[in-house]
């Protein structure tokens, strides 16, 4: 996650996407419009973010194994905006060596956190 908040506190979208499953891409990829903007963000050349615009990670907790081999964890950040932190459940997936985002459902309720 810490590499999620520094490429968006940069404004680097093209290293952005690359923290994501290509299934979470293609899960999104039949909306046409959709696909255009995001071909449009990440060939944006990089612009690093105002300071007080700029997305701290303030915590990771309720991880949790899910049955398919994920692990869903409530990520809790403060982006800049808003008085109260956004809370987000991100599943990652182990591909290769590293852990990358495969979902993302923004604004979760946290007293609906998963079963392991």
């Amino acid at each position: 996650m810490e590499r999620i908040t520094a490429c968006l506190n940069e404004g680097d979208f093209a290293r952005f996407t690359a923290l994501f499953t290509d299934a979470s891409w293609q899960r999104g990829s039949n909306d046409v419009e959709a696909a255009q903007v995001l071909a449009d963000v990440v060939s944006t050349p990089p612009a690093p973010l105002p300071v007080e615009k700029r997305v701290d990670l303030v915590a990771i907790r309720d991880m949790r194994s899910l049955a398919d081999g994920r692990v869903a964890a409530v990520v809790v950040l403060n982006d800049g905006h808003d008085a109260e932190p956004d809370l987000d459940l991100v599943v990652f997936e182990r591909v290769g060596e590293v852990w990358l985002i495969d979902e993302v459902i923004a604004d979760y309720d946290a007293s609906a956190t998963p079963a392991a």
